[in-house]
């Protein structure tokens, strides 16, 4: 048996919530409508047998597609932190001083 994960021990943060509520408004087709509704019922605490009841697929193919949506989001959340950190970087190094007296 398997035990319940929470949103956050799943790899799902503050950002991803509003990210799918978009990304279902947008759906133009029932498939992807379909999986990121089911990815955003997971995101809201949604167990996953529960997900694949609602969604008529397996609890492997709502946790594939969850793996999947985490995987390329995380990806993308950190290339946003190296770009942040690379904008905070000074262009040049700072003029070196003298110790001496």
């Amino acid at each position: 048996m398997r035990i319940a994960q929470s949103p956050a021990d799943l790899g799902f943060n503050h950002r991803d919530e509003p990210r799918l509520k978009k990304a279902l408004t947008q759906a133009t087709d029932k498939r992807t409508f379909q999986r990121v509704q089911a990815v955003l019922l997971v995101a809201r605490g949604r167990h996953l047998s529960e997900v694949a009841t609602i969604s008529g697929v397996s609890e492997q193919t709502i946790y594939n597609w969850v793996h999947l949506y985490l995987a390329r989001h995380q990806v993308a959340a950190l290339e946003d932190v190296r770009a942040a950190v690379a904008r905070s970087r000074p262009i040049a190094s700072p003029p070196s001083v003298s110790c001496e007296s």
